[in-house]
């Protein structure tokens, strides 16, 4: 095993453990996570979707050939949580954080990107 394969593997026990753990937050409803989404003019019902787009994206990432699709479906869960924390907190930092944690890990398994949209990962 390489040290990239290490990395990658890292970075996806990362990704899927915060969002796991978000996801237990909001499918939970704790107290903090429904005043949130309260205070957002959200449904009770959004809570739960959101908790559930982190958990299929937490799995996607674990599993090598769909990790990019995990990414990019976390991505797009993240600008939802750069809006919110935009509008509660001011506070972006974290968001970033992830954002930055993803690119990586979409940049290092782009290769299974290519294999599904059918270039097969060579060079032009």
């Amino acid at each position: 095993m390489n040290v990239m394969t290490i990395v990658t593997w890292i970075l996806r026990l990362i990704v899927a453990a915060a969002f796991l753990a978000a996801a237990a937050m909001k499918l939970t409803s704790q107290p903090m996570m429904v005043d949130e989404f309260n205070q957002l003019g959200m449904g009770p019902y959004f809570i739960y979707v959101t908790g559930m787009c982190e958990v299929i994206g937490a799995l996607a990432v674990l599993y090598p050939p769909t990790t990019p699709l995990g990414c990019l479906w976390l991505l797009c869960v993240m600008v939802g949580a750069f809006i919110a924390n935009m509008t509660l907190h001011h506070d972006v930092l974290h968001v970033f954080g992830f954002v930055i944690v993803l690119a990586v890990l979409l940049f290092l398994t782009r290769h299974h990107m290519m294999r599904m949209v059918g270039r097969g990962g060579e060079t032009a």
